[in-house]
């Protein structure tokens, strides 16, 4: 969790999944990488500066909205279209 309450995982781009992504903190759901922070008002994961995927709220605190903290599970996975 960096100081602006954004989560950064240790995950890098190489290891996530193909495309369509799907992220999974606590109970929210996070289908696609975002390429800012500006393009969603929402949750949004994108792969941050230092090259690793992270969870933000734009101008808010993620780890405090979501009720996270340090050690808890981020999972990832493909996404399923749907039919």
């Amino acid at each position: 969790i960096d100081r602006f309450g954004n989560l950064i995982t240790n995950l890098r781009q190489a290891h996530l999944p193909a495309a369509p992504l799907r992220v999974q903190v606590a109970s929210q759901v996070i289908d696609g990488l975002s390429k800012t922070y500006q393009d969603n008002v929402d949750v949004l994961a994108l792969i941050g500066s230092g090259g690793t995927l992270e969870i933000a709220f734009p101008n808010a605190n993620a780890a405090k909205t979501l009720g996270v903290i340090m050690g808890d599970a981020v999972r990832v996975s493909t996404a399923v279209s749907p039919r």
